[in-house]
């Protein structure tokens, strides 16, 4: 899914942006360091929405923009068209 490659991008922009080492964000979102590594690594596919939550929370980041950048593009796409009907 390409939308994993855009999320660890995000991830890592992110924590290298706020000066956060992976010891410290994992502090931050409640996950262990291992989790941030191997999200940034590639070795996490699938990035929870826990975590996304977490992520827009706590760095005041678009929920939107982290769920298109996990690969949830269709999810949004159902929420935005169930609004309408």
């Amino acid at each position: 899914m390409q939308g994993n490659s855009k999320i660890r991008a995000l991830l890592t922009e992110i924590r290298l942006n706020n000066g956060l080492s992976q010891r410290e964000m994992s502090r931050r979102l409640g996950i262990s360091h291992s989790a941030i590594n191997d999200i940034e690594n590639g070795k996490i596919k699938n990035v929870s929405i826990k975590i996304i939550i977490k992520l827009a929370e706590e760095f005041n980041i678009s929920i939107k923009t982290l769920l298109i950048g996990s690969g949830y593009e269709k999810l949004i796409y159902l929420l935005e068209n169930s609004k309408k009907g």
